[in-house]
């Protein structure tokens, strides 16, 4: 029977490697990366256009018909905006493999709390991950080209927008609020292996409503107040809620803990 300790046996485990071969981890995992959105992107790329069709359904709200209105202007743009749909469709359907793939070559770094509490954040992450993109789909994306649209009516111009722009406007927001929402997942796991405590959270909530009125009006698809109030809002929610979690957590570890 071994006599080593779990804290020995733990170093065992982070055994330092040479860093030659972490940058060979390194070169595997980024090729398992790229064959696998190689494949998923290949598997997309004949849904393109039902992909492009959802896209520019948040569009109806501010235009009657925006198949006509969205333009393509060159040669290759109807190309290329697939090759940009199917690189998206990919990355999502490829996801759970590719981080997979991206845990697999970070977790020897981690000790096994670490590891223990970032296996059971992924599944409120993806939760968090898909609200905030469904609130940019069927809320903030419809207000963010209606406003848009009227500042042309504002303005006296004319406007005729490229397909490919709104492709990128379209996809900007919704990565945008699903990767903002991903804030209290990173809060809850440097709570739970003890970096911050709900007492600092809590001491820092003047501060934190300036980041996210920042960031609303850095992500937000428009200027206007509305939209900026409308990220900003559920930003500083999902805060409040991770120091409800985190100090659920620290009320779990008191009572585990021994009494005198």
């Amino acid at each position: 029977m071994s006599n080593l300790s779990p804290d020995a046996y733990e170093e065992k485990e982070r055994e330092i490697k040479p860093f030659l071969e972490h940058l060979d981890d390194l070169r595997q995992m980024l090729v398992a990366c790229i064959i696998t959105l190689v494949i998923t992107m290949s598997i997309s790329f004949p849904l393109a256009p039902t992909f492009l069709r959802w896209l520019k359904a948040p569009l109806a709200k501010a235009v009657k018909d925006p198949d006509k209105f969205l333009l393509t202007l060159n040669v290759t743009d109807a190309f290329t905006l697939a090759l940009q749909l199917a690189f998206w469709c990919g990355l999502i359907l490829g996801a759970p493999v590719l981080i997979y793939y991206i845990a697999r070559f970070v977790f020897p770094g981690l000790t096994r709390k670490e590891r223990r509490v970032v296996r059971q954040s992924l599944g409120f992450a993806a939760i968090l991950f898909f609200s905030g993109v469904a609130l940019a789909y069927f809320v903030a994306l419809p207000i963010g080209t209606k406003v848009m649209y009227s500042f042309n009516q504002w303005m006296g111009t004319v406007p005729q927008w490229t397909i490919s722009s709104y492709i990128g406007f379209a996809t900007f927001t919704l990565l945008g609020f699903g990767l903002i929402f991903e804030f209290p997942v990173v809060l809850v796991i440097l709570g739970r292996i003890g970096l911050i405590s709900s007492a600092l959270l809590r001491r820092s909530r003047k501060v934190v409503v300036v980041i996210s009125l920042v960031v609303a009006m850095v992500i937000s698809p428009s200027p206007d107040i509305f939209s900026m109030l409308l990220m900003a809002l559920p930003l500083y929610l999902l805060f409040e809620l991770s120091i409800w979690l985190i100090w659920m957590g620290e009320g779990e570890k008191r009572a585990a803990a021994p009494t005198d």
